[in-house]
């Protein structure tokens, strides 16, 4: 089985990836020897990050996560669909589950889905605030706070679609209940069918959910196209709620993968 992990940056995207790739699903190559994520090591599949970066028209040269926060939509060009057929065809040659973590995907799953086979999606979410708080964004920085919750808003919602239109074969998980209890933990052991490595360091937690300027600057996207995030977080909490429920409701859901 195929597993996309998918979720905004500094949202607990790289915490499934290596608990995922510890447990015997081959997410990427080289990760046991570079570090951990204080180290820089974000477990990511650098071909799928490639090739993303070729999806939304930028260098890795000049990349930064925030330029790019709107859905990749349109046609793809014969050779990123030769590029994504390559890298599909060298992660079936292991014969095991395999999968990719790259937060890019958020908004150039569409495309992706075009290409790639049968597959599962598993997104994770966290509170907008705490992002803002791993930015560094501080009073001195409103344009930035603008910046985070724009891309926050945009990558959860391309989530969150994908979410939906994958039903029964995606699953959403909250980064905040992933570190702090089990409830979570075991939904995605449910959900892939097989124990997982916990991994989790509660000391690699650090959170703060409170910043001064998310409330004006929540205001002031409440009268954009893009909406309020606070908005957008309770739809994100009624999904999880939702697949929770019907994870329950199914027990056989992760068996056979």
């Amino acid at each position: 089985m195929i597993y996309i992990v998918l979720g905004m940056h500094k949202s607990g995207t790289t915490l499934v990836s290596q608990m995922l790739h510890r447990s015997g699903i081959d997410m990427g190559d080289g990760f046991e020897d570079g570090g951990g994520y204080d180290d820089g090591n974000q477990w990511e599949r650098r071909e799928a990050f490639l090739i993303n970066l070729e999806l939304c028209g930028c260098s890795e040269a000049g990349y930064y996560s925030l330029d790019h926060y709107r859905e990749i939509r349109g046609e793809l060009r014969d050779e990123q669909i030769s590029e994504m057929k390559k890298m599909i065809r060298n992660c079936e040659e292991s014969g095991g589950d395999w999968g990719f973590k790259e937060p890019l995907t958020c908004l150039t799953y569409p495309l992706w889905k075009r290409v790639l086979p049968p597959h599962r999606v598993v997104g994770v979410y966290r509170n907008p605030i705490e992002v803002m708080n791993h930015y560094r964004v501080t009073n001195r920085r409103p344009a930035e706070a603008w910046r985070v919750l724009r891309a926050w808003s945009n990558y959860n919602r391309g989530m969150m679609e994908a979410v939906r239109e994958g039903g029964r074969d995606c699953l959403i998980l909250r980064y905040e209940d992933l570190m702090r209890s089990n409830t979570d933990f075991s939904r995605l052991e449910e959900f892939i069918g097989r124990k997982l490595e916990d991994v989790r360091n509660p000391g690699q937690y650090r959170a703060r959910a409170k910043n001064p300027l998310f409330g004006p600057v929540e205001r002031l996207m409440g009268l954009s196209p893009i909406g309020r995030p606070s908005n957008l977080l309770g739809e994100l909490e009624a999904m999880r709620v939702e697949t929770l429920s019907s994870q329950m409701l199914d027990p056989m859901q992760g068996q056979g993968t």
